[in-house]
């Protein structure tokens, strides 16, 4: 249902959330997290997240609420949160939880380590490559009148 790698060198916790979760599994995965996240080196709050939410399906009502309360209440809430999630209702699902300015929501994993770790080149460049970071500009649709 879900795994948590610790890469303590660069204070990053990695993610992997799937299938589809009981309160049961919110409250092992939040002690969990909490617990990975005390082992590293920084003080706290000043460690990475990347959760990958790819197969993690659409959840209940009372999953989503703890997961948005864990998120919000964290004792020791990462510096920068980066979701990774497809497209489809989960993903307009996971925007729920979202609520801090250090979290943003990512279709991929190289877009979410290039977030992460765009502060800290010099942490990231000998470990992983950093995806060049994308800007989206807005286009212009112009009207048309009459027609359909």
């Amino acid at each position: 249902m879900y795994t948590i790698d610790v890469d303590a060198k660069r204070n990053f916790l990695r993610l992997t959330l799937e299938g589809f979760w009981t309160i049961d599994t919110v409250r092992a995965f939040a002690r969990d997290e909490q617990a990975a996240a005390a082992r590293l080196s920084c003080a706290p709050g000043d460690h990475l997240v990347l959760a990958d939410l790819s197969h993690f399906k659409i959840q209940s009502q009372e999953v989503v609420a703890m997961c948005k309360a864990f998120i919000d209440g964290a004792t020791n809430a990462s510096r920068r949160l980066a979701l990774v999630a497809g497209p489809g209702l989960a993903r307009i699902q996971y925007k729920r939880v979202m609520g801090r300015d250090a979290m943003r929501m990512f279709p991929t994993v190289a877009d979410a380590e290039a977030w992460l770790f765009e502060a800290m080149p010099a942490i990231a460049a000998p470990n992983m490559p950093v995806a060049p970071q994308r800007h989206y500009r807005a286009r212009a649709v112009p009207k048309i009148a009459g027609r359909l």
